[in-house]
């Protein structure tokens, strides 16, 4: 732990050494697409791939690094025959620290991402037959990240990103994991 805790400094400081200064100090951040199950087995079996939206704020830390408070919705539709409803909904509000790559002059610029947040979770009424199961509440819990991306530059003040992040919930009982596959555009 010491020895990763040691390299990402390393790799922080020399981003900020190397990196070209920055004018812009605020980024927006707007994107959305897949978010597929991973564990427990309940989760992973009984709900079907899901979409994700997300929005933004990145404020530039030092050249080529960001903080980025993050707002997402993520669901879940549900995986079984004869039922309607059901859907596992998430809210998640992260923040991350975003370390891009400086490639001097390239068109394609990776870069990695983690953070710490809360999640907020909620299974829709599910409707079987003429029988309705009510799920009262929600949860909210500790929630992690991890992921890459790359940014495409698209003119002179925007860029188009990809990106895949490891998400886990620290749920009671067996933790929630899943990967959003996201494609935005930063501006």
């Amino acid at each position: 732990m010491k020895m990763f805790l040691l390299s990402l400094a390393v790799m922080l400081c020399l981003a900020a050494f190397v990196s070209a200064q920055d004018v812009k100090p605020i980024d927006i951040y707007i994107g959305g697409g897949l978010s597929l199950p991973n564990s427990p087995d309940f989760f992973k079996d009984y709900w079907k791939t899901g979409y994700h939206g997300l929005a933004g704020v990145g404020f530039k830390a030092f050249p080529g690094f960001s903080l980025v408070g993050m707002a997402e919705y993520h669901s879940f539709p549900i995986d079984a025959e004869g039922v309607d409803g059901g859907s596992f909904n998430f809210f998640l509000f992260t923040v991350n620290g975003r370390l891009a790559l400086d490639i001097p002059a390239a068109p394609i610029k990776p870069y990695f991402l983690g953070g710490i947040g809360l999640a907020n979770s909620k299974i829709s009424d599910i409707t079987e037959g003429d029988e309705t199961f009510k799920f009262i509440g929600s949860e909210t819990d500790l929630c992690f990240n991890v992921g890459a991306g790359l940014e495409f530059k698209a003119g002179p003040a925007a860029a188009i990103f990809i990106q895949g992040r490891y998400v886990y919930i620290n749920t009671e009982g067996d933790a929630l994991t899943y990967i959003p596959i996201t494609l935005g555009v930063k501006f």
